[in-house]
């Protein structure tokens, strides 16, 4: 009896231990989509409170969805999502789409646009993107992966964790530009200023997933929703500042 009881133990004790690893798997194979939230400004922060935060939370309630969702710094959200530790990232759509091929990611409706450019001081202006040979330009760790081609190796590209930091290292001369998005920055307007005429590049800022059946659902589903508010004018009720207007590409 006790022998019988001993295995009995040991087995128990294999099965939790098989069940503690499972449960440190955050693609583990349920109805629950887990979603890297990587820190864009006013967009995705980290007290939930972004633009896309709320219109996906809006979506996530009529569409009887599941999310669960873990902020992250922006390049730990894209390593964390290439590894296939979480199912989906907020945004890096076109980055993954050009890396690994449309065949392993799928993309919902666009949350919104947005366009990089480059950034002066208020009192200064932004010189053409050809005259900017030897300067240092702020960006965002993670962002390089959209700004390295559009700037050229002829500039210095200062990386830091946050457009909040490289806004006040353009204030203490510390950068001489900085490269950023918009809508992003429409809160910072009235302290920097860019030229609508020179835009770096423009994209769309999407769920995207790892292509496979529970993902590609969740995207169809999801993307049914958030069509529907946009056409509705809600996006652009949720928060008339940050929002970019936009015709999705086919």
């Amino acid at each position: 009896m006790r022998q019988a009881g001993f295995f009995s133990s040991v087995l128990l004790l294999l099965v939790g231990a098989v069940s503690a690893f499972a449960s440190d798997d955050v693609t583990q194979t349920d109805d629950v989509i887990h979603l890297a939230a990587p820190s864009i400004s006013n967009l995705v922060e980290e007290d939930g409170t972004g633009y896309y935060q709320k219109i996906l939370s809006r979506a996530l309630e009529r569409s009887g969805l599941h999310v669960k969702e873990t902020f992250y710094p922006y390049k730990r959200a894209l390593a964390l999502f290439e590894q296939g530790r979480v199912d989906c990232i907020y945004s890096f759509t076109k980055v993954l789409f050009e890396k690994n091929g449309r065949d392993s990611v799928v993309a919902s409706y666009p949350l919104g646009a947005f366009t990089y450019y480059l950034f002066a001081r208020k009192s200064e202006s932004v010189p053409a993107i050809n005259e900017l040979s030897g300067k240092i330009i702020g960006g965002v760790l993670g962002h390089d992966a959209y700004l390295s081609s559009a700037l050229g190796d002829d500039v210095e590209l200062r990386l830091v964790n946050g457009d909040n930091i490289n806004l006040r290292l353009l204030e203490l001369g510390r950068i001489d530009y900085m490269a950023a998005a918009l809508p992003d920055m429409n809160p910072y307007l009235d302290t920097i200023t860019y030229d609508p005429g020179q835009p770096l590049l423009s994209s769309f800022d999407r769920i995207t997933c790892h292509r496979s059946v529970k993902n590609t659902a969740f995207i169809e589903k999801l993307s049914s929703v958030l069509s529907a508010m946009k056409e509705s004018g809600e996006y652009r009720a949720i928060n008339p500042e940050l929002f970019l207007d936009f015709v999705e590409p086919l």
